[in-house]
């Protein structure tokens, strides 16, 4: 990805008043700088070959011409002001834009809506922006068909059903949104393949079966959900094969059997779950290479056999464990797992490791050896 910025270049390409007040400029936002230059990175792909004029509303009109690659385009406003960032030209091919991590003060004076103008977009990312500010309903958010990525906006507000929501087919994330309210059934969120990313939305109300959650097949993170109303078993949850992370949701309840879990590689994360029952063999659960992490959840029961190998991963497992099961863990797992600086964490509500046991201690020996710190009850 490329990143450019432009200083006060002046009117480029002969636009004078005249010719420019002629032109249908799209108005993208205004931006309110102070004298310490808050810089805006707007992240754009345009299909190669197109051309683009962004107009910064200090007097800098650049050309740009697309390459078929994402390349950021920066502000660099040299003085205190009020500018309206419009864009003219092929906007027709911008596929993505994207304005990510920016403490400039940023302002719709025609909405979100306006960027519907942008009629080519496929994707739009909107993250980590403390100032800005949009107000409106979900049918005002460009209509993207690929990845919507809403992202740590504390004043974003946006209201209406999910069915409303852009009917994105690759990757939705609605995360940390304190004014994004949405009603509706799980059937009704846009049907994405990979990955559903909905995290700390207190207003986001949504029923309905596991079935019936889009068949994302990489990621499924669903996190401090307060109204989200799910239930099922585990095989109707999302075959997802990376990551799947279920956090903080009182109303998520699920039955089943360790096996029936989606085989994720990557990470599994169960947190504060009151209403998931799982069961079986330690060895049924996914043998995955980064994180395990199961806590809070009083209805999970795991069987101690032979563990898989987890070398890589870093683990909390805080399953209300006998001192039998905890010392018979630390000796199965001594004798598979491979040699990485992990951290393995099996205190919390497990019972006491039997410190003075000979087998115990040389198996706690052999992972020390192996790099791991183990955290445990004695």
């Amino acid at each position: 990805m490329e990143f450019i910025r432009f200083g006060k270049l002046g009117r480029l390409g002969g636009l004078g008043a005249g010719v420019g007040s002629l032109m249908k400029w799209i108005q993208i936002l205004t931006t309110t700088q102070t004298a310490s230059n808050v810089q805006i990175p707007l992240t754009i792909l345009i299909d190669s070959g197109k051309k683009v004029k962004i107009d910064w509303g200090n007097g800098t009109i650049v050309e740009v011409i697309g390459t078929g690659a994402e390349v950021v385009y920066a502000s660099n406003y040299s003085e205190a002001g009020t500018f309206n960032i419009k864009f003219f030209g092929d906007t027709a091919f911008i596929r993505t834009f994207k304005i990510i991590s920016t403490n400039a003060v940023m302002t719709l004076p025609y909405g979100i809506a306006n960027w519907k103008k942008l009629t080519g977009l496929t994707t739009l990312d909107l993250s980590n922006l403390a100032n800005f500010t949009s107000t409106g309903v979900h049918a005002d958010i460009p209509r993207v068909t690929n990845t919507l990525s809403l992202y740590n906006l504390p004043n974003f507000t946006s209201t209406g059903v999910h069915a409303d929501i852009p009917r994105v087919t690759n990757t939705l994330t609605l995360s940390n949104l304190a004014n994004f309210t949405s009603t509706g059934v799980h059937a009704d969120i846009p049907r994405v393949t990979n990955t559903l990313s909905l995290y700390n939305l207190a207003n986001f109300t949504s029923t309905g079966n596991h079935i019936d959650l889009p068949r994302v097949t990489d990621t499924l993170y669903l996190y401090a959900l307060p109204n989200f109303t799910s239930t099922g078993n585990h095989i109707d949850l999302p075959r997802v094969t990376n990551y799947m992370r279920l956090y903080a949701l009182p109303n998520f309840t699920s039955t089943g059997n360790h096996i029936d879990l989606p085989r994720v590689t990557n990470t599994l994360s169960l947190y504060a779950l009151p209403n998931f029952t799982s069961t079986g063999n330690i060895s049924t659960i996914p043998n995955v290479t980064t994180a395990l992490y199961i806590t809070l959840c009083p209805l999970v029961s795991i069987t101690v056999d032979t563990p898989p190998t987890w070398t890589t991963t870093t683990i909390t497992l805080q399953v209300g464990w006998s001192t039998a099961n905890v010392d018979l863990f630390i000796v199965n797992w001594a004798q598979v797992t491979g040699t990485s600086t992990k951290t393995v964490n099996i205190a919390g509500n497990n019972g006491l490791v039997s410190t003075g046991d000979s087998a115990v201690a040389a198996a706690l020996v052999v992972l020390q050896n192996k790099l791991k710190t183990m955290l445990y009850n004695y």
